[in-house]
């Protein structure tokens, strides 16, 4: 065991299932395994958290947070507060640059601190003009700032984060929870025997791309008559979305599944899947996609992937390796990669292959584990 110990800072924790709560979980379960002692002050979810916390085997402080923000932000100082003089951490992670204004106002120097930067915080979905100027103070002050991609990285750059200090730490992916099976049976598994699959899981909102997708999917049908366009997840686009399928005369080649559970349906989905799409637009007024964990996760499962040159999405594909990257809203260029893959058999399998090799290679929650300690105390 370390004689050091980290404080990990999060709003987003399991057993709420966001993207920063799994990248900061697996972080800590990662740290965790490899003798580092550490403690996570995180945001009290219900009544589901004590059952999970006892499992972990570090220690974890809840934080219960009524009322408006400020008496939230009261809330998560005090516990920081308390950790912070208990525990004298040698490094504070910090998952935002929310959590890393708590870490500043606690530590107050004294102790180094990290922060996670993803892409939308610096939309003008992140909040507002005053938050910028927040935001621009904590990346000032930080030890680092661990940018999901380098796309995300030239971002936080033009917010205020220090160029020397600003290094890309993308996310992981877990090869041993998200398994290659066999396709077949996954398919009659989930009720899509027969058929030739196209997935995408992704909320549906607009930047998600799923319009390019539908848009694109008569002229595949036209060359995979047994095409079945798989969309899982639920959003405010869902209606929409649903009209677009009927003005097209694909109802029946699209299938909503609504919101699926990420830790007990998601895993079965990719291998059931001929190929994974997300086509995100560059959004700059609703968010933007960082890097794009679930192209690692397809890959995990020996599954081609389909991407938009969006984002941090390019760091995620190996374009023409693991899949194909497209011009965001472009129909005919998605229909022409799809085709390509679900028209030749041996190139899927070889994508598909080499999808799951760059995850062993570079992905591994472990190794992303390793470097992002190298950044905390190197």
């Amino acid at each position: 065991m370390s004689d050091r110990t980290t404080v990990i800072a999060s709003v987003e924790f399991p057993t709420y299932y966001g993207g920063i709560g799994t990248i900061v979980y697996e972080l800590a379960r990662n740290w965790h395994a490899m003798g580092e002692r550490l403690t996570a002050v995180v945001k009290y979810n219900g009544e589901a958290d004590r059952e999970f916390d006892a499992r972990q085997g570090y220690g974890i402080v809840r934080v219960i947070e009524n009322g408006g923000k400020p008496s939230k932000f009261r809330a998560r100082i005090r516990a920081m507060r308390r950790v912070v003089e208990e525990q004298r951490p040698a490094a504070i992670y910090a998952s935002d640059w929310r959590a890393g204004l708590v870490s500043w106002l606690v530590a107050r120097g004294q102790v180094p601190y990290v922060v996670a930067a993803y892409g939308s915080e610096f939309t003008a979905r992140g909040g507002t003009p005053i938050d910028g100027l927040v935001q621009r103070w904590v990346m000032r002050h930080v030890r680092r700032v661990l940018c999901v991609s380098g796309y995300t990285r030239e971002m936080a750059i033009g917010h205020g984060a220090p160029a020397d200090r600003s290094v890309v730490m993308p996310v992981g992916s877990d090869p041993d929870r998200f398994l290659p099976a066999d396709r077949a049976a996954a398919k009659r598994g989930l009720g899509f025997e027969g058929r030739t699959v196209l997935l995408t899981v992704a909320r549906l909102v607009r930047r998600k791309g799923h319009a390019t997708v539908l848009r694109a999917l008569p002229a595949v049908v036209a060359r995979v008559p047994d095409a079945l366009y798989v969309i899982a997840g639920a959003g405010p686009m869902q209606a929409e979305l649903e009209e677009l399928v009927s003005e097209l005369g694909m109802g029946e080649h699209v299938r909503f599944l609504g919101e699926v559970a990420y830790d007990r349906d998601v895993p079965s989905l990719y291998p059931a899947a001929d190929v994974f799409v997300l086509t995100s637009e560059s959004d700059t007024t609703h968010g933007v996609e960082g890097f794009g964990i679930v192209f690692l996760e397809a890959g995990c499962c020996e599954t081609p992937v389909v991407g938009s040159r969006a984002g941090g999405i390019p760091d995620a594909i190996e374009d023409g390796v693991t899949g194909y990257l497209v011009d965001a809203g472009s129909p005919d260029q998605m229909a022409d990669a799809l085709i390509r893959i679900l028209s030749d058999p041996d190139l899927a399998r070889r994508m598909g292959r080499a999808g799951r090799e760059r995850v062993l290679r570079d992905f591994t929650w472990r190794r992303i584990a390793e470097r992002t300690l190298d950044q905390l105390y190197g």
